[in-house]
C-alpha cells in the first residue's frame, strides 16, 4: 500500500515520509492496522485529517497553494479511489464526456473535440456555440447536497454515501511559511472536498457529470469535456489542478 504513491512526496505536518514507512519492520507496521482500519472505516482521528498549506511557486510574482497530507491517510485514501475508478470504468455510470481524473482519460481528447466542433462548422458555413465554465479552487466549491445526490445519481449506496461524507468532512489545515509551519491551534477548516486527497478529484467528476448530462440531454447533443488547468501543449492524463474548465460544443 505505501508503494502505491509515487516516490519523492512531501510528507505532511508530522514529517514521517512514504520512505519512513517502507522501511518500518513488519512487527511495526502491523501496530497501524487498527489506525488504517479506522481510517478506511470513516472514523479517522483529527490528526490524520490534518494537512499542511505550502506555497510552490510559479513564478517572480505568483505561488500555487498545495496541500500535504500525512501519509497513512493518502494511502489509505489512494486505495479507495483506484477501486472506486475501477467500478466506474467496469460499469461506465458517468457521461462518456468526462475524460479528465478517469481511467484511460486525457485532456487532449476534449480539446480535440471542441477543435473539430469549429473546423465542421466553418467548413459548412455554420455557426458553432461553445459555453465554458471556468471553476477556480475547483475541490472548494463542491457543496456536500451536490456530492450526495451526485453520488445517489450514480446508484450509490446509501452507506457507501454516509462514508463519502466522514471521510471529506472535518479537514483541517496549517499554513507553511518562509519562517516555518504555523501552530495546530491556528488550523482552519476546509470546506468541499479536501484538496490533495486521492478521492477528491473522482468525487468532483460525479460532481461536475451531473452538469454535463444535463447540457448533453438539453443541448441537443451537446458534448462535454473537463480540462484541468495545467501543463500546456500535450496531453496530461489523471492530473489535478487549481481549476476545472468544463466544455459543451452544440
Amino acid at each position: 500500500m505505501f508503494r502505491r504513491p509515487p516516490p519523492g512526496k512531501t510528507s505532511g505536518s508530522s514529517g514521517v515520509s512514504r520512505g519512513n514507512y517502507l522501511h518500518l519492520p513488519d512487527q511495526l507496521l502491523l501496530r497501524l492496522r487498527p489506525l488504517i482500519n479506522r481510517i478506511l472505516a470513516g472514523s479517522a482521528p483529527d490528526a490524520t485529517r490534518l494537512g499542511v498549506i505550502a506555497p510552490l511557486i510559479k513564478n517572480n510574482r505568483r505561488f500555487r497553494p498545495v496541500a500535504l497530507l500525512g501519509v497513512l491517510q493518502k494511502v489509505c485514501m489512494a486505495r479507495v479511489s483506484d477501486w472506486f475508478l475501477d467500478v466506474i470504468d467496469r460499469h461506465g455510470p458517468l457521461h462518456k464526456g468526462q475524460y479528465e481524473f478517469l481511467r484511460n482519460g486525457f485532456t487532449s481528447t476534449p480539446i480535440e473535440i471542441m477543435t473539430a466542433a469549429i473546423a465542421d462548422s466553418r467548413a459548412r458555413g455554420k455557426s458553432c456555440h461553445i459555453a465554458l465554465m471556468d471553476t477556480t479552487s475547483t475541490c472548494d466549491v463542491v457543496p456536500d447536497h451536490a456530492l450526495d445526490v451526485g453520488l445517489a445519481r450514480i446508484g450509490a449506496p446509501d452507506f457507501f454515501i454516509d462514508w463519502v461524507r466522514c471521510t471529506t468532512t472535518g479537514h483541517r489545515r496549517i499554513v507553511k511559511t518562509r519562517c516555518g509551519i504555523s501552530d495546530e491551534s491556528a488550523a482552519f477548516d476546509l470546506a468541499g472536498l479536501p484538496q490533495g486527497d486521492p478521492t477528491s478529484p473522482v468525487l468532483w467528476c460525479i460532481v461536475a457529470d451531473m452538469a454535463m448530462s444535463y447540457g448533453a440531454s438539453y443541448g441537443g447533443g451537446a458534448r462535454g469535456g473537463t480540462r484541468t488547468g495545467g501543463r500546456r501543449g500535450g496531453p496530461r492524463r489523471g492530473g489535478t489542478g487549481d481549476g476545472a474548465q468544463h466544455g459543451l460544443c452544440g
